[in-house]
């Protein structure tokens, strides 16, 4: 028989307790892979690149001690709005300053886009939202 392994540690399955971690996964599991249970590669690949932008983005848009303070914060603005398109544009908004909070801290360096793309796409955001704004108002 043949056992799946380890995609990131190479352990077998046929060793593993149910309590044991990976000593090389973030999330301190095994992710078991093998041509008889996954039969699309290519999936597998696609998960594992979109981990690793995940963790790089996360780093950028969240705070170390909270993984979802970048929705956290983008709520709050969001929520200060009733309408449904003006609340899509704040979401956009709260979402770039929400990662500018944890740039804009001392010693923080950017893994993606620089600090200033951030200011230009809120500033992008907002014009956008202006002419939508605009428009609507001249009945177009």
């Amino acid at each position: 028989m043949s056992y799946p392994t380890c995609i990131h540690c190479a352990v077998r399955f046929s060793t593993v307790t149910d309590k044991s971690n990976c000593s090389k996964n973030l999330s301190g599991q095994h992710v078991w892979t093998d041509k008889e249970i996954f039969r699309v590669p290519e999936f597998i690949e696609m998960l594992e690149s979109m981990k690793k932008i995940h963790i790089k983005k996360n780093a950028d848009y969240a705070s170390e001690s909270n993984p979802f303070s970048n929705f956290e914060r983008s709520g709050t603005v969001a929520s200060w709005f009733t309408i449904p398109i003006d609340r899509a544009f704040a979401v956009l908004i709260g979402t770039k300053l929400a990662r500018l909070a944890e740039l804009l801290e001392p010693g923080r360096i950017a893994n993606n886009e620089s600090v200033e793309d951030s200011f230009l796409d809120m500033a992008t955001y907002c014009i956008l939202w202006a002419s939508y704004k605009k428009r609507k108002q001249d009945g177009l």
